[in-house]
């Protein structure tokens, strides 16, 4: 008894600087892990660029994260309880811009400051202030910006990916307009339909009669997106299809998704997005995942010197058995199956499971054919 009350006071202890001012719970809007820069929405709309410690490394835009503000400053990024990182930077953010070329100096003792960038398929002269001397490093690469005035660049902030810098644009000059290549400007993917039904949804567009060799990205939600604020590999749950027809399984009927559809031609260029609502009903009787209905969470019970113990609901009623996997550094240490009366799983402390990254998860083996199924994770360092 003494030792538990001992390591909750240590619990509490370690984690009571998270709770510093005020927590705020906000939607991810996309995230970089090659830079750890993410941008986040609040309630209110207003989008933040948060660059942050690599230690945030598991969001999702499927599920909010915390922030956490000390003095009116946004000091941590809460990903889960047990994932916490610190942020080195952050700011009003208004869109993504590439850095297309940089001017340089001839006189050494003058600071390199004109730069272009291209922005909506425009290309600007800018002349930036100090805070960015590194923009040299990230030429052709990606950047942000905030605009207090929409569609102009006026007194806007640029900032450098990879927390490498910020700076306030001094001026901007319209340089030209980028041409649109015409495999862009229209999608092949034409008279599109779809039918969801049974946890799923066919989608069929006509078949493309010309010569281009296409590709056919497919990709969801749960949420409505802007498919200009992603590069096309950043679109949540992508997928990618050679012919005109494409099925999406284990979805959850009654669930609203928002599915986007566009196309790649061999030179990299992506047709305009489609965005079709789509709600799967039930049709027919069919194996239901229920995971969506019934809470069914994944969570460490109890830490000591020796072990983790991880624990689930107890769905016994509908389950005889749980599937079961742990991997570190995201290789699978092994997986088990064990008796659906079990709810809790012990992972020992040894020296063959040392690791940076940890996951745990538990999918059910339902009693019947048409018996409920349950399915969660959880990621720990």
């Amino acid at each position: 008894m003494k030792k538990t009350i001992l390591t909750l006071i240590i619990s509490l202890l370690l984690f009571a600087p998270v709770y510093a001012d005020s927590m705020q719970k906000v939607r991810v809007i996309k995230f970089d892990k090659s830079s750890n820069d993410l941008i986040i929405e609040q309630n209110s709309g207003e989008r933040l660029l948060i660059q942050h410690n690599r230690v945030c490394n598991s969001m999702s835009t499927e599920w909010p994260i915390n922030l956490i503000w000390k003095n009116d400053e946004l000091t941590q990024l809460k990903i889960a309880y047990n994932e916490i990182c610190d942020v080195y930077n952050w700011g009003p953010y208004s869109d993504t811009v590439k850095i297309y070329s940089r001017t340089r100096n001839t006189n050494p003792l003058i600071k390199e400051h004109i730069a272009e960038l291209e922005w909506n398929n425009k290309i600007y002269e800018i002349d930036y202030g100090d805070g960015c001397e590194d923009l040299r490093n990230v030429v052709g690469k990606n950047a942000y910006i905030y605009t207090p005035k929409e569609g102009s660049l006026n007194n806007a902030t640029l900032y450098l990916p990879s927390n490498r810098g910020q700076c306030k644009l001094n001026s901007t000059e319209f340089v030209e307009e980028l041409e649109v290549p015409e495999s862009v400007q229209s999608s092949p993917i034409t008279n599109l339909q779809f039918k969801a039904e049974n946890n799923e949804s066919f989608f069929v567009w006509d078949e493309d009669t010309s010569d281009k060799k296409w590709i056919f990205l497919i990709a969801y939600s749960k949420y409505k997106l802007d498919p200009d604020d992603y590069h096309y590999r950043q679109m949540p749950n992508l997928r990618f299809a050679v012919k005109n027809s494409y099925t999406a399984k284990r979805l959850v009927n009654n669930q609203k998704y928002y599915f986007y559809l566009s196309a790649r031609d061999h030179l990299g260029n992506i047709a305009p997005w489609q965005e079709v609502e789509v709600t799967p009903i039930l049709t027919r009787n069919v194996l239901e995942n229920n995971i969506e209905s019934e809470e069914f969470e994944v969570e460490i019970a109890e830490e000591t010197d020796d072990y983790y113990l991880l624990s689930w609901p107890d769905k016994s009623e509908n389950s005889k058995r749980y599937m079961i996997n742990f991997y570190i550094n995201g290789k699978r240490k092994f997986m088990k199956i064990i008796p659906g009366d079990q709810h809790t799983y012990k992972i020992e402390k040894l020296p063959e499971n040392e690791g940076v990254g940890y996951r745990f998860t538990v999918r059910s083996i339902a009693t019947s054919p048409y018996g409920a199924r349950y399915s969660d994770g959880i990621y720990w360092k």
